[in-house]
């Protein structure tokens, strides 16, 4: 069981990076490289954008690889399983701070169940341990 709850996690990392290239690429990245902003912010811009696109794929593809294993690699989960927390707490607090709602830059709603899914395989493997 905790195999294929880790194996969705890695499938929603990797749906998780096609909403981002796909629905918030036209939505961010391509005003962004539309707008006045000085060449320097434009290229700093697009790095961090790819650099997000190429954290999910890979999370998505280890997550995979981890749920494959005979025996699962807890610290690799775990690592994956904070950075979406924290991509999910930062997206709900900013909004909230800066934008006067969470529902405004909504991926918080993406990142936080993949890490609360994470957390709950994790649980269900420790469980398993000690049975």
């Amino acid at each position: 069981m905790t195999r294929r709850i880790i194996l969705t996690g890695g499938l929603l990392s990797l749906a998780i990076a096609a909403l981002h290239v796909f629905g918030g690429g036209p939505e961010f990245h391509v005003p962004a490289l539309q707008s006045p902003l000085e060449p320097a912010w434009k290229a700093a811009f697009s790095t961090i954008w790819h650099h997000v696109t190429a954290f999910l794929i890979f999370n998505g593809i280890f997550l995979i690889v981890a749920s494959r294993k005979m025996q699962l690699n807890r610290d690799l989960v775990t690592l994956i399983m904070w950075q979406n927390m924290t991509f999910g707490l930062l997206f709900a607090v900013y909004g909230w701070v800066q934008l006067g709602s969470p529902f405004i830059l909504i991926q918080w709603t993406l990142f936080l169940p993949l890490a609360l899914l994470l957390w709950f395989g994790l649980l269900r493997d420790a469980s398993a341990r000690r049975s």
